[in-house]
């Protein structure tokens, strides 16, 4: 039988944990990690490079990356033809494991496509290689490509999510990486795994950034919070690589929520914050689950009743 007292202790104690969270629909939902960019500064740390010109006895467009409302975007006010860009710098690293994400604001179409880049070191100019990308076009549909070297690899994707709202390029291994995008209140869809050969070797993922794909004139945008999610750590809810109350919060605060996703609590990836996330939590804080475990394992039923429990006694203490 469950110990009102140990569940109230529990309680008590994770509410003592404060943690950077962002509330969403009455849940809680850890907030973007390693963040490289904001954009709420400049772009000096980032290299433009015109990757392909696609007529080269046309006259150059004249455009460029910039910030506006705190937000990356491609802004064209000459088109004389079909060009790309990569956006790229080379103070970070996709290491193994890794996932480069970047919210998709949806606004400014003019143009055709802007999404996320990773290569090997600062491309040359008007030459395209050894890089992947994830892209969003105008017309709301997704896709990716990429090249092996200077081999084209096939455009795939195509859909037309709703509630699009970021895209990602993971690495699995030197060589290999999924490529696709985040809608509907986090759920993850996997558009493409991309190989490069020797991608190691090559120095891939040594550039992280951006792409776009420029084919009229105006603005292309916009895109937010370019950051590194680390690989996940077991019962680690918020990927922050350390598994601590902070994480039992989340899974507190969003029990029995559905759907659900890892930063709102749901570690075992069933699509619902449930006593499995909890127990995988508690399987992997440690020492530190001694301060928050229950005298006894309950079920889920009684898990939810004590909480009831706890929340109706606390109401009557303050009338």
């Amino acid at each position: 039988m469950t110990s009102f007292f140990s569940m109230k202790t529990l309680l008590v104690q994770a509410a003592l944990v404060t943690c950077a969270c962002t509330f969403l629909n009455g849940r809680v939902e850890a907030g973007p990690l390693g963040l490289i960019d904001n954009f709420s500064g400049d772009l000096s740390a980032y290299t433009a490079t015109r990757i392909l010109k696609a007529t080269p006895a046309a006259n150059d467009n004249v455009g460029q990356w910039e910030i506006a409302g705190g937000a990356l975007q491609f802004n064209t006010t000459t088109y004389a033809g079909i060009e790309q860009y990569a956006l790229t710098r080379t103070d970070f690293t996709l290491q193994l494991g890794e996932e480069l994400r970047v919210d998709y604001l949806g606004s400014n179409l003019d143009s055709q496509d802007i999404g996320l880049y990773v290569g090997a070191g600062t491309p040359t100019s008007d030459v395209r290689a050894d890089y992947v990308n994830i892209y969003a076009r105008n017309n709301g549909q997704v896709f990716s490509r990429g090249f092996d070297g200077t081999t084209e690899l096939s455009l795939s994707g195509g859909a037309t999510p709703t509630g699009l709202e970021s895209l990602y390029i993971t690495r699995l291994t030197s060589d290999t990486f999924e490529l696709g995008y985040y809608s509907d209140g986090g759920n993850r869809n996997l558009m493409a795994t991309r190989t490069i050969s020797d991608g190691n070797s090559a120095g891939i993922g040594s550039s992280v950034g951006f792409y776009a794909d420029i084919r009229g004139a105006g603005i292309r945008g916009s895109v937010d919070n370019l950051r590194i999610v680390p690989a996940p750590v077991a019962g680690d809810v918020n990927g922050d690589g350390v598994v601590d109350g902070v994480d039992f919060g989340f899974i507190r605060d969003n029990l029995f929520i559905t759907p659900a996703t890892r930063t709102e609590g749901d570690l075992t990836g069933d699509n619902i914050v449930d006593f499995a996330d909890y127990r995988e939590w508690k399987d992997n804080a440690g020492a530190l689950a001694s301060l928050y475990s229950l005298s006894a394992v309950p079920e889920p039923t009684a898990l939810a009743l004590a909480f009831l429990a706890a929340g109706v006694a606390a109401s009557r203490r303050r009338v």
